[in-house]
């Protein structure tokens, strides 16, 4: 009796622990990184990265959110010193059929190209200084101290001459000058001597055509005012050198027209 007692309490206790032993092996203990398996399974440790059953952690604290990185190709405010009309590009409306058009477009693409609106002085001062230089060229050649060789430099030559001598280009090159300041929310020229530059070179071509004008309000005038002061005396110095790089205009800045020519010039370099 006492024998069949305890065997059957031995019974109860050893199927007890073998189930209490299969259900731990059932259940991980994910918080430790082990499983207790049974007793024909070696203990071996899970791999937390390959485990899909592993909770993955939750940031308490994910920090400051980056303020330079757009949200769905929304440009963000950076901050007084961020603007965005610095950073926009420049263009200008396409060519148009006519000669004149296609040479003035040709003459800011070349100088300006594809530059961003805080640039816009520096490729104003290119543009002035390429038309000064096809000016200085075409006086040299006509007074006899320049001689291109080649065929194609020639042929460009005589269209050189043909563009400075017509009023429509220069017109079409204010015209883009003025679209292409707008874009960039400009007002009015920041860059004086190539403003004056490229007024002078306008007067002197619309006087060698012919042959002296007759009052103000005749030749091509810049479409906006000048910024500043020190602008405006920069204007008038870029004035006078396009007055002497142009051919057969100091017949037309000095003498007779001296008064027409001053005139001109505080009209071209207005604040």
């Amino acid at each position: 009796m006492y024998r069949f007692e305890m065997g059957k309490k031995a019974g109860f206790t050893l199927v007890g622990f073998t189930l209490t032993l299969g259900l731990f092996a059932q259940a991980p203990n994910t918080s430790a990184g082990w499983v207790i398996p049974s007793r024909s399974v070696r203990a071996t440790p899970v791999n937390r990265y390959a485990d899909p059953r592993r909770a993955m952690p939750i940031a308490t604290n994910p920090g400051p959110v980056n303020p330079r990185i757009p949200v769905r190709n929304i440009p963000v405010d950076r901050g007084n010193r961020y603007n965005p009309i610095s950073s926009r590009r420049i263009s200008q409306p396409p060519a148009r059929s006519n000669q004149a058009d296609r040479e003035a477009y040709k003459y800011i693409n070349e100088a300006m190209g594809n530059d961003k609106c805080e640039d816009l002085g520096n490729a104003m001062r290119r543009l002035s200084n390429a038309v000064m230089m096809v000016s200085k060229l075409v006086k040299a050649h006509k007074e006899g101290r320049y001689r291109p060789i080649l065929p194609v430099m020639q042929r460009a030559m005589v269209v050189a001459e043909q563009v400075l001598a017509n009023q429509e280009f220069w017109a079409r090159l204010w015209d883009r000058l003025g679209t292409v300041y707008r874009q960039c929310d400009r007002e009015c020229f920041d860059d004086g001597d190539s403003v004056g530059e490229m007024s002078g070179l306008g007067y002197c071509s619309a006087s060698v055509q012919t042959e002296g004008l007759p009052s103000i309000g005749f030749a091509i005038q810049p479409p906006l005012p000048l910024c500043e002061t020190s602008i405006h005396l920069g204007c008038i110095r870029g004035y006078q050198r396009a007055a002497q790089e142009f051919a057969g205009c100091e017949n037309y800045s000095g003498g007779n027209y001296a008064e027409l020519f001053r005139e001109y010039q505080g009209n071209d370099c207005q604040l």
